[in-house]
Parts: structure tokens; C-alpha cells; sequence
């Protein structure tokens, strides 16, 4: 058995959630850098976390700008409960005099206003953490307060209702799924765009569909969400939802006929506030099912984005807003009609290439020379020239042409040599023959050097007396590979500048090169 998480119910947040600004007393501060400081935060993750997080998303801080206050009553939420803490800020309180608590709160309003302007001393808040049964309120600087001394509050305003929104709408959508598939909510958490929930079991698209529908009928029926506090053994013969097995005080929250669940979230006044929520995707998740909600202010929001969308879309397509699957599909057959288009003139070009240079293959290998070892073709891209200069197409696709045309070279030049009547025909003096293309250099490359994809094959009799990984340990040693391959066929990418490229290929110390 284990409490709710939250030691005292009795502070401005629960007692009304809906209040944005207040008067309190501080009644400690420490310094995180501080002994008691860096004890805390080494005892406690969360705090550790909030401190680490504000030290990355404002790198001009440092340990000694941050404090940690406790006030004698806080509007501020404490992380818990799968919601985000609050964030806002403390000004000190010049008039004396006043009780601690809600002071302007615009408590008639379903939605408290934001203040036009906030004075000049005032306190930054950054995290709002419950540690060792204590609530605080991690800030930027604090030369300004001190223990005893009055404070004014005010709460980020949009961010909280924003986390109301989607709290509440969990608990109605949570609801009927266990109402009415009797899966448990397992997980919940509010990001910075949508809401995850995850249940113990599957969920089917018609199913989450049905739940949508009938959580939409709730939020139209406007119902009153109400709160209520109880001693956990007067609940042993209440059936509510709970993740855990608990003690002492705790705190539930029900909405007529959908859902009754112990939370220690702030929560909306009527279901009618949350406006409409929708689940924009699930996935299977340890054994489950995990959705990704957007309720609110975010549903509003994402609706709108998507139609943005939706709508350049459809320009680009030329169709309506409700023609953009036809469109899409048309689209897509018109796409693989010129792929295969591609592929067949990709191979021809192959064919066509692989004819001629066999045919200078020929004069080399075949004839009174010599033959090399290796005998390689650089496809150099012009300085300045755009990828689609080269010969009409893409380097990616020059790249594939040189792999095509191996390929034939290696079925047809095989059987030239293997009936050819000259040295050459001998298996242990067969060549290999290496195709560089250069590719176009990134933005993140270094711009002195040459982006190159290279294949290596071997016209070995067999795999097992291919040369062709000994060949690539050689352009290892001279270069920075990331390739591989078998021992007949090996291919990948380096960056070289491209006189040093021309020195190596130029020299061939490693090994007889020679280029056609």
C-alpha cells in the first residue's frame, strides 16, 4: 500500500485549480549548489532531472543560479500523476498585511486571464517538485526573496489549462475503455504536443474509433466533473479506477456514467471546457496498446495544421480537399510507370556500355599488352556542375549503371576469356575492374573533398580465388572505406580530394592499375 503521492491536498492547486495568481510566504530557501542543495537533488531523480533540464535549455545558467523555495501555500502543480509541473513566477509583495491564498483569481471566469504586464523583480519558476513529502519551486535567482518574507504568484495560465484539457480528457477516455472493453490505462503522460495512453490490452481501429465517438457525446453533454476525498478504507467496496494499491487519503474523480479514477491531477470544472479530443495514432505496446491523444486546444490546432496540408496538397495534385486519396494514388501509379521506365532505360544504357567497353577490354587484355591487375573508370562530376550534368541522370543512378554494366561485363567477359587463346585466358591473370562515380558532397562534408561510390569486381573462376576483398584492403589503407563484399564483388563509398584520388589511381604502387 502506498499514498496517493501527494502529503498534503490541503494547498491553493487543489483547492482551486482554476485560481492564477495568489499571495504566499516564503518559508524556505536553498541554493542548489548549496550543501543541502546538492544533497537533496542527489537523493531525489526528479529534482535531479528538473535540474539537469534547466541547465541544458538555458546554457548560460549554472548551478549557482538556481534555488529551491517553499512557500507556505503554492498554486503551483507539482509534477505527478503523468502532468507536467507548472511553470511562472514570484515577485515579492511590497504591503504588508493579507491572508496566504487566492488574491485576483478571477474565480466568476471558466478561464482566468493572464496579467498585461508582470513586474520587473520578478522570480522566475522552472520546476515544481515534490520531494521528501515537500513541494518545491525550483527558480532562477532569489536575491530578491526572503524566509519570511511575502511573495506574490502567478502561474503560466495557457500551459496549465492546456494540461487540464488533456488530463481531463484522459479520464473520459480511459473510461470507456475500460467501461466498455474493460482494458486498464496502464500509462499516461502529457507531452509538449500530445498525450499518450497506454492499456493492457489490443485495441482495434473500429474500437478506438467507437470510444471517440462516444467520449465526443460526453464533452456535448457538458457533464460536471466532480472531485471528492476519502480515507481508503471507506473505499474497500468502491470500485474506481487506480494504478495502485493505496493508503491513507485519497483523492477521486468522476464523470457521471464514464469514469470514476484516484488522481492528483488538476482537473476541468465540466467535460463541456475540453471542446473535443481525437486519437491521431496507436501502435501495439508490451503486450497492449499505446494511442496518442490531442484534446483541446491542441485538437483545434492539429485540425487545423492537417488541413493546411491537406489543402497544399490538393493544389499540387489538382484535386479537392476530399479527392486526395485518388489523387495520391494516380500519383503513385504514375510514379512506378516511370520507375520501370527508368529501370529498362538504366539497363539498356548498362548493355550499351558494357558492349563497348568490352570491346576496348579487348585491344587491352586480349591483345600483345600486358595485362594489369585492375582496370578502372573515374565518372568525375565537373566542379560546379549540378548532379543532373553528368549524363542526364542522377549520380545515384550513374552508380547503378556502373553496377549493371559489371554485372554483364563479368557473364560476357568471362566467357571471352575463358575462350580466348592467350595468356590472359589463364585464371590466375584475369583482371578486375573498378568503376568510381563521384557524387555531389553534402553540406556537412568537407567541401575540399570529393564524395565517391566505387565497385570492384573480379573475373575470378570462383568465389573462393577472388581478389577482390584483398583489392579493397589496398583503397583501405589509402582511404576512409565504408564497404564491403564478397570476394568476387565489393562496393561502397569514400571521400577523397580528387588530385589525391588521381595520385593513387595514377602511381599504382599497390598493384599493375590501368585505365580504359
Amino acid at each position: 500500500m502506498r499514498e496517493q503521492g501527494v502529503s498534503n491536498f490541503d494547498i491553493l492547486v487543489y483547492r482551486d485549480p482554476y485560481c492564477s495568481s495568489w499571495r504566499s510566504t516564503v518559508l524556505t530557501l536553498l541554493p542548489i549548489s548549496g550543501a543541502e542543495g546538492v544533497e537533496l537533488a542527489a537523493a531525489e531523480h526528479e529534482l535531479a532531472k528538473a535540474v539537469r533540464l534547466a541547465l541544458r535549455d538555458a546554457p548560460e545558467l549554472t548551478e549557482d543560479d538556481l534555488w529551491l523555495v517553499e512557500l507556505s501555500d503554492t498554486g503551483f502543480y507539482p509534477e505527478g500523476g503523468g502532468q507536467p509541473y507548472d511553470v511562472g513566477y514570484l515577485w515579492p509583495e511590497e504591503a504588508a498585511g493579507g491572508e496566504d491564498g487566492a488574491e485576483d483569481c478571477a474565480q466568476s471566469e471558466a478561464v482566468p486571464r493572464e496579467p498585461e504586464a508582470r513586474p520587473d523583480d520578478e522570480v522566475a519558476i522552472l520546476a515544481v517538485i515534490t520531494a521528501r513529502g515537500r513541494i518545491w519551486h525550483l527558480c532562477v535567482g532569489a536575491d530578491d526573496l526572503l524566509p519570511g518574507g511575502r511573495v506574490c504568484g502567478q502561474i503560466d495560465w495557457k500551459r496549465r489549462y492546456d494540461h487540464m484539457q488533456q488530463h481531463s480528457a484522459e479520464h473520459i477516455y480511459s473510461g470507456l475503455v475500460k467501461r466498455e472493453y474493460g482494458l486498464d490505462n496502464v500509462g499516461f503522460a502529457i507531452g509538449k504536443e500530445t498525450t499518450t495512453l497506454d492499456f493492457s490490452g489490443p485495441l482495434t481501429t473500429e474500437q478506438i474509433r467507437r470510444i471517440e465517438r462516444l467520449a465526443a457525446r460526453v464533452i456535448a453533454a457538458d457533464l460536471p466533473i466532480e472531485v471528492s476525498y476519502h480515507a481508503a478504507a471507506d473505499l474497500a467496496e468502491r470500485d474506481y479506477r487506480a494504478k495502485l494499491d493505496l493508503d491513507g487519503v485519497v483523492r477521486l474523480v468522476e464523470i457521471e456514467d464514464t469514469d470514476c479514477c484516484a488522481c492528483c491531477g488538476t482537473q476541468l470544472r465540466r467535460t463541456g471546457e475540453i471542446g473535443g479530443l481525437r486519437i491521431i495514432r496507436h501502435e501495439a505496446w508490451k503486450g497492449g496498446v499505446r494511442l496518442t491523444m490531442v484534446a483541446g486546444r491542441r485538437c483545434a490546432d492539429f485540425v487545423d495544421r492537417l488541413l493546411d496540408q491537406a489543402d497544399r496538397a490538393g493544389t499540387l495534385l489538382s484535386v479537392p480537399l476530399l479527392g486526395l486519396e485518388r489523387g495520391v494514388e494516380d500519383l503513385l501509379g504514375r510514379y512506378e510507370a516511370a520507375n520501370q521506365g527508368l529501370k529498362l532505360a538504366l539497363q539498356a544504357q548498362a548493355e550499351e556500355r558494357a558492349a563497348r567497353l568490352a570491346e576496348q577490354l579487348d585491344a587491352v587484355v586480349l591483345g600483345d599488352v600486358e595485362s594489369a591487375d585492375v582496370y578502372y573508370r573515374v565518372d568525375y562530376l565537373p566542379p560546379g556542375a549540378r548532379d543532373d550534368e553528368r549524363t542526364g541522370i542522377r549520380a545515384e543512378q550513374a552508380a547503378n549503371v556502373n553496377r549493371n554494366t559489371i554485372e554483364l561485363l563479368s557473364k560476357t567477359y568471362r566467357e571471352r576469356l575463358q575462350s580466348a587463346e592467350s595468356e590472359a585466358a589463364e585464371p590466375s591473370a584475369w583482371p578486375a575492374l573498378l568503376f568510381i562515380t563521384e557524387f555531389p558532397p553534402s553540406e556537412s562534408e568537407n567541401g575540399a573533398e570529393r564524395v565517391f561510390r566505387f565497385v570492384l569486381t573480379d573475373f575470378a573462376a570462383d568465389s573462393k580465388r577472388g581478389r577482390a576483398r584483398e583489392y579493397l584492403n589496398v583503397l583501405k589503407r589509402a582511404f576512409e572505406i565504408r564497404g564491403g563484399g564478397s570476394p568476387t564483388s565489393v562496393q561502397g563509398q569514400f571521400s577523397a580530394a580528387s588530385e589525391d584520388l588521381s595520385r593513387f589511381l595514377e602511381t599504382g604502387d599497390w598493384l599493375e592499375l590501368e585505365k580504359f
